[in-house]
């Protein structure tokens, strides 16, 4: 599934897909992998700053779409972190107007 760290596992590249990427405003994240129990997405910006969380309580299941809405923030590189209890995986996606 991914590396194993002392605290949670990395999810492979290949089992997450954000789409459509690079894009204008909207954003679509689907995992083959379901994450139970609370889990989190964040939005950072190049300059490291969190504009968005989400908080999911009860996970997320393999294959729904996480839809997200870049029109608020300026075009640019945006990195995705995507975590609960066990697993966590990091993303990139641009928005380019």
């Amino acid at each position: 599934t991914g590396t194993s760290t002392s605290l949670l596992t990395l999810i492979d590249e290949n089992k997450v897909k954000v789409f459509p990427n690079p894009s204008n405003q909207f954003v679509q994240i689907q995992s083959n992998i379901e994450f139970l129990g609370q889990t989190f997405l964040e939005i950072y910006n190049a300059k490291g700053q969190r504009i968005q969380q989400q908080y999911f309580p009860d996970g997320w299941p393999v294959g729904k779409n996480i839809p997200l809405d870049f029109s608020e923030h300026p075009q640019g590189i945006y990195q995705l972190r995507w975590y609960n209890h066990l697993f966590y995986w990091y993303g990139k996606v641009a928005i380019i107007r």
